[in-house]
């Protein structure tokens, strides 16, 4: 009977101690917990990162670049609906919003801009037939995605509405201003500065970041734009009716 207890406690001692040593913070569950929100939040970004790296400025290459993040996650496996949500939205977006300007900057020919415009009703397509889905309304999903900001919810919510009703008619084929965007500053004139009449347009020979309405885009080099003035370090050039201002360095007019 005494050896029976005793061998009992060193047991229990033994179990007790594996016990503790199993229960150590290094052996706690690690991962990320992995939800139909992180996946499309994980999708945007990718997408998203995709784009702001890019630095084509043909329309079809651009899409092909877009096309390489789904297929890269294939490749793994890792291409949940809920990412495939989040990355189709953010390529939706952001294709849509490039497109005026891209298919006029001489670097995409009529066909390959008609390819554009098909593959962006596709991609529209997909992503709202993937929102049906999981019973996203429009709120829920660009929450989901992480689009806070008060004017890229608008405007996207105001596109979708625009694709549902237009389908290929809804997309805008070359530059305007942005509903509800900001007023064309007024031009500091002085005399250092010289008028838009006297250059006409500039060419980007880097590429640089611009606070549009709906958030903060890239334009890339080689991109040609409406001069409207130029001043001492800066040069005042129009995107989308808008007026923006851009280092002079960032232009052909620094050579």
């Amino acid at each position: 009977m005494k050896t029976f207890v005793a061998s009992l406690a060193a047991f229990t001692i033994l179990f007790g101690g594996v016990v503790a040593y199993c229960q150590t913070p290094l052996d706690a569950p690690g991962e990320k917990k992995v939800t139909v929100a992180s996946e499309i939040e994980r999708g945007r970004s990718e997408m998203a990162d995709a784009a702001i790296k890019s630095h084509t400025l043909n329309l079809l290459a651009y899409e092909v670049e877009h096309d390489e993040v789904i297929e890269r996650n294939k490749a793994k496996n890792t291409d949940s609906d809920g990412f495939l949500l989040g990355a189709l939205l953010e390529q939706w977006i952001f294709v849509d919003q490039m497109y005026p300007t891209m298919a006029s900057n001489g670097f995409t020919n009529k066909e390959g801009a008609k390819l554009v415009r098909e593959s962006l009703v596709e991609h529209f397509r997909r992503f709202r037939d993937l929102q049906k889905k999981f019973a996203l309304d429009d709120d829920a999903l660009l929450d989901a995605a992480g689009i806070k900001k008060s004017e890229g919810r608008t405007r996207t919510k105001q596109r979708i509405a625009e694709y549902e009703a237009k389908g290929l008619d809804a997309i805008i084929t070359s530059p305007r201003r942005v509903e509800n965007g900001p007023t064309p500053q007024t031009p500091t004139i002085s005399s250092s500065s010289v008028r838009a009449s006297e250059l006409g347009v500039v060419t980007l020979t880097q590429r640089v970041s611009i606070n549009v309405p709906y958030g903060v885009i890239g334009l890339n080099a080689g991109l040609r734009l409406k001069l409207v003035s130029r001043a001492a370090t800066t040069a005042r050039v129009q995107y989308e009716g808008a007026d923006y201002d851009i280092p002079l360095s960032s232009t052909d007019l620094a050579k």
